[in-house]
């Protein structure tokens, strides 16, 4: 989910400089501004290509065919954009400046601009770092803009509004999307496991992105006081959007199955000789229109539509927050060296259901009976102390003897290698092996750490071959 941020926050400072660049050049050289989504898409295209060119491509080819897609993308868009007669006016007015630099070229610029962010998004190997310098420069490049216009304004307030209310919400929930993960991945480093998320953060992270944007818009109203009829009509754009889109939907459904069913109903009702003519769709601009004076004549109606979507808006926005967080943690899982087959048969997933449907009252949490060893994954006598304590945690669930209070290691390993003669050499080499990572002054070495785990996986194979001898 990076990448499509880092072209979201690119592609709004960018088009809001376009729009600026565009409208200042006199009505004789005036040109059409880029949409800010056909430059996010650019920057993405950059992106997969760079990524994708070392994989497929041999040697200096390579460059050529980033150069080269660079070249043919951002002609291509500049082409549909500004909509050309031919290559002679596309060159005409790309070079004809006159008294002001051509908007053409400025264009052409932004587009190559784009892409070349692409390519160094596609190029990083930590793309965290790319997202926050883009959120940084951005931030920068707004402000500029912001100056400029309040000596020459010519972008509407609506229009910055917008830029920076999409600017700053996708770029802090980006960032917080970053920051967690930094912050799992140095709790894995150091605890050894991937800390889970769960709808306590998640709230957290919107309150607090919820609170500052709307500290910005009080303080915006400070300074303009029609601004909350700004953020009116934003919403209210969105909520008709949202309702004309489901208007269209539900009603192409509705002409579809009409047409599907209209046949079978005149074939009942014996009409299959009269000329029957299905009357055609309306257009999206209609069903617009009519929509929206429907609606106008409800005032409780019209309310009710919007609120509802704007809450579909929201849900969006979390979904997509959601399908982030369990992309994080699918990553997180695959750094861990184990493998795991699927349980999901039908009783246990009936016996889940049953659970979450008659579930108890939730108790008290049951404390660790061991302490958690925090250090690095790596370090020798931590990985031999956590092996020795998976040990004391698997044996009773394997039906071995438990280790009381105030038994030595030692001990303990002679009842367990009572109960399990066949892995007595495996559980005295884990125990040997424990008692100089915990008592010793010289730790053992990282062969022995990793004998140690190689002695606990034998314990547990012996001990499942022995059930399965049982039955």
């Amino acid at each position: 989910m990076l990448p499509p941020a880092a072209a979201v926050l690119t592609s709004a400072w960018v088009s809001l400089c376009v729009v600026w660049s565009v409208r200042a050049v006199p009505p004789a050289y005036s040109a059409p501004p880029l949409a800010p989504w056909a430059l996010g898409l650019l920057l993405l295209a950059a992106m997969w290509l760079t990524r994708w060119a070392p994989a497929q491509v041999e040697g200096r080819w390579r460059r050529l065919v980033v150069a080269g897609g660079g070249i043919g993308a951002v002609l291509s868009l500049a082409w549909l954009t500004y909509g050309f007669d031919s290559p002679s006016e596309f060159w005409r007015r790309l070079v004809d400046w006159g008294d002001y630099i051509s908007p053409v070229f400025l264009g052409v610029a932004a587009c190559a601009y784009m892409w070349w962010q692409g390519i160094v998004l596609g190029r990083s190997s930590v793309p965290q770092e790319q997202l926050e310098r883009d959120f940084y420069r951005g931030t920068a490049a707004l402000a500029l803009i912001y100056a400029v216009n309040q000596v020459r304004p010519l972008i509407t307030a609506e229009e910055g509004l917008v830029t920076v209310l999409v600017f700053f919400a996708t770029g802090l929930s980006a960032l917080a999307l970053v920051s967690v993960e930094n912050a799992r991945r140095w709790q894995s480093e150091v605890m050894g496991h991937w800390p889970a998320h769960n709808r306590y953060w998640l709230g957290t992270v919107a309150v607090v992105i919820g609170g500052i944007l709307a500290i910005g818009l009080l303080t915006g109203l400070l300074i303009s006081p029609d601004l909350f009829e700004q953020v009116a009509g934003i919403l209210t754009a969105v909520a008709n959007a949202v309702t004309i889109a489901f208007v269209a939907v539900i009603g192409t459904m509705v002409f579809f199955t009409a047409w599907l069913i209209t046949p079978v109903i005149r074939a009942l009702t014996g009409r299959l000789d009269s000329a029957f003519v299905f009357s055609p769709l309306p257009t999206l601009e209609e069903t617009g229109q009519q929509t929206l004076s429907f609606l106008e004549q409800h005032p409780m109606l019209n309310v009710a539509r919007q609120g509802l979507s704007l809450l579909v808006v929201v849900m969006v926005i979390g979904l997509v927050f959601w399908f982030a967080l369990q992309r994080f943690n699918r990553g997180g899982r695959r750094n861990l060296d184990e493998e795991r087959d699927s349980i999901a048969t039908r009783d246990l997933l009936l016996a889940q259901l049953r659970a979450l449907l008659f579930r108890p009252r939730a108790g008290p949490a049951a404390a660790s009976g061991y302490l958690a060893l925090a250090g690095p994954r790596d370090d020798p006598r931590l990985m031999v102390r956590r092996t020795y304590q998976t040990l004391l945690e698997w044996a009773p669930a394997s039906s071995l003897p438990r280790r009381t209070a105030g038994q030595t290691p030692a001990a303990y390993a002679s009842a367990l290698a009572e109960a399990l003669p066949q892995a007595t050499d495996a559980i005295d080499a884990l125990t040997h092996t424990y008692v100089l990572a915990r008592y010793a002054d010289e730790a053992p070495s990282l062969a022995e750490a990793h004998a140690a785990q190689s002695a606990l996986s034998r314990v547990q194979t012996v001990a499942a071959a022995r059930v399965v001898g049982r039955q």
